[in-house]
């Protein structure tokens, strides 16, 4: 299954998704098909999800708002210059180089957050957190929890907070 998966052309997570549809489908039989749409439903859903999250991470910056934006900074700076130009301070050029990097540097930023997700230096470790949270999962469910043989270990915490709190 691994090296299907890896072979898959398209986007894998849907392929897993239409596999658990058919198991599902085949599990409930003919007897419980009623309960299939509800199962179609939340699978739908997610691969829903899971589209919206693919689309908005291919969506780069429109082609004409990188343009709009280049050409309102351009004009900016233009009148800043200007402005600056028109001054009798020593201090102009000064100020007018502070703001130019200033406006040019959140251009910059703008375009580095725009895709908090990808592979720069700056962008979250998203793999890292997936591997973590993976790990974290298979060992949950292949711990084997010792279970306790007599019940007044389950009514222990239950009575503990209703003294303290008198959730009665």
């Amino acid at each position: 299954e691994v090296q299907f998966i890896f072979q898959f052309p398209g986007p894998k997570s849907f392929l897993v998704l239409h596999w658990s549809a058919d198991i599902i489908r085949r599990e409930l039989g003919p007897a419980k098909e009623r309960y299939l749409k509800t199962f179609s439903d939340k699978i739908y859903k997610i691969r829903r999800c899971s589209q919206d999250i693919a689309d908005t991470l291919d969506l780069p910056m429109p082609f004409q708002y990188y343009h709009i934006l280049n050409l309102m900074l351009s004009v900016n700076l233009s009148f800043w210059s200007f402005g600056m130009g028109c001054l009798d301070s020593d201090f102009a050029p000064i100020i007018f180089f502070v703001t130019t990097l200033i406006f040019m540097g959140m251009r910059e930023l703008s375009g580095a957050i725009s895709n908090p997700f990808g592979q720069d230096e700056v962008d979250f470790p998203t793999n890292d957190w997936l591997k973590v949270m993976y790990n974290d999962c298979v060992s949950f469910m292949e711990h084997q929890f010792e279970l306790f043989d007599d019940e007044a270990a389950f009514d222990f915490p239950m009575q503990h907070l209703k003294d303290d709190h008198d959730l009665d």
